[in-house]
C-alpha cells in the first residue's frame, strides 16, 4: 500500500490538533508577576467538542476509503470552527479582564494556535486523500472489453 500526501497531511494535522488541545490555550499573568497558565480551552464544552472532532478526523483520514476521507475533512472543519469560537471567546474574556483594571493580563496560548494549524492540515489532508483514493480506484478498475472484430461483408 502506497502512502499518499493527503494521508500524511491528515495524520500530521490530526496529531497536531490532539497535542495542541492538551497544551495551554490561555495564559494569565497576575499582578504579582507569577505567571498562571490554564491548560485546555477557555470554555470547557467547546474544548471537548474540538478534541472529539479532531480525534474523529484523525481516525477517518487514517482509514483509506472514499467516505472516510470526506468525513475526515468534515470533522476537520468542525474542529476548526469550534477552535475559532473558543479563541474568539477567549479574546473576549481577555479584553474584559484587561479592561477591568485588576492588573491581570490574559493572552491566547500556543496550544490554541497549534490546534488550529492541525485542524487546517486535517481539512487539507481529507480532500487530498480522497483524490488519491479516486486515482487508485480508477487505476485498479479493469479495462473495458472490446467487442470482437466484425467479419467483412460478403
Amino acid at each position: 500500500m502506497k502512502i499518499g500526501v493527503g494521508w500524511i497531511l491528515g495524520i500530521i494535522g490530526g496529531i497536531l490538533a490532539l497535542v495542541g488541545s492538551f497544551l495551554p490555550w490561555i495564559n494569565v499573568n497576575n499582578p504579582s508577576g507569577a505567571p498562571t497558565v490554564f491548560a485546555g480551552a477557555a470554555i470547557p464544552i467547546l474544548g471537548w467538542l474540538f478534541l472529539i472532532f479532531a480525534l474523529l478526523g484523525l481516525i477517518m483520514v487514517a482509514i483509506p476509503n472514499k467516505i472516510t476521507a470526506i468525513l475526515g475533512m468534515v470533522f476537520g472543519i468542525l474542529a476548526l470552527v469550534f477552535g475559532l469560537i473558543t479563541m474568539a471567546l477567549t479574546s473576549l474574556i481577555a479584553g474584559l479582564v484587561g479592561a477591568s483594571g485588576t492588573g491581570y493580563s490574559v493572552a491566547i496560548g500556543y496550544g490554541a494556535y497549534l490546534s488550529l494549524v492541525g485542524a487546517i492540515l486535517l481539512i487539507i489532508g481529507g480532500p487530498l486523500a480522497y483524490s488519491e483514493w479516486k486515482k487508485k480506484a480508477a487505476a485498479a478498475a479493469p479495462a473495458p472489453m472490446m467487442p470482437p472484430p466484425m467479419a467483412p461483408p460478403p
